[in-house]
């Protein structure tokens, strides 16, 4: 029991001098560490270091430039820009031309049963209703979807965004009648 109560003491006493210690040694707000100002201050301060640069020496006194005031630097600024550039602000923006516009919307596609689609290289193509299956060479289609490829004879899961790699006979046949959405170039094949 005694032995607690000397560790209790002990404790406690730890306590109360880093409670001490933390208050002396912390800066206090309006101390010399971190002293409070006022507006009246800060303006002060302002006067003087505008008087500073107003007595800066020039080589002659026929250079010496007229008292510091921020309102006419910011003007004379504002006017120097509107000198050089105020025929470019005044005009319209022109139109963009030199970039290629925004790509073309999907377009719906109706393929009977039987009809053979072939895609450009990057078309994309989306199957919304009825069925297909890939017809592609050795690689298959991009099934963006799902990550994967299609290989040849593959089914196309519907609402799955397939992409056409290469330009080298790659597409679909409508197994049943199927409804499409393609974004690129593409053509049937009889």
């Amino acid at each position: 029991m005694r032995k607690k109560n000397i560790l209790m003491i002990i404790s406690a006493a730890f306590l109360l001098a880093s409670l001490f210690y933390v208050q002396t040694v912390g800066a206090q707000p309006g101390d010399a560490a971190d002293p409070v100002v006022t507006k009246s201050y800060v303006d002060g301060q302002l006067e003087q270091l505008r008087q500073l640069v107003n007595n800066l020496p020039y080589p002659t006194p026929a250079q010496s430039p007229p008292p510091m005031d921020s309102s006419l630097i910011v003007s004379d600024v504002l006017s120097e820009i509107e000198a050089l550039y105020g025929d470019m602000l005044r005009q319209p923006p022109v139109e963009n031309t030199g970039f290629p516009q925004a790509q073309a919307p999907f377009e719906t596609v109706f393929a009977p049963a039987g009809s053979r689609i072939i895609g450009d290289s990057g078309a994309e193509i989306i199957l919304r209703g009825g069925g297909a299956v890939a017809v592609t060479g050795v690689n298959g289609l991009c099934d963006v979807t799902s990550g994967a490829d299609i290989v040849n004879g593959g089914e196309i899961p519907l609402n799955h965004l397939l992409i056409v790699p290469a330009s080298d006979g790659r597409g679909l046949v409508a197994t049943y009648d199927a409804y499409l959405m393609i974004k690129g170039g593409y053509y049937f094949v009889e």
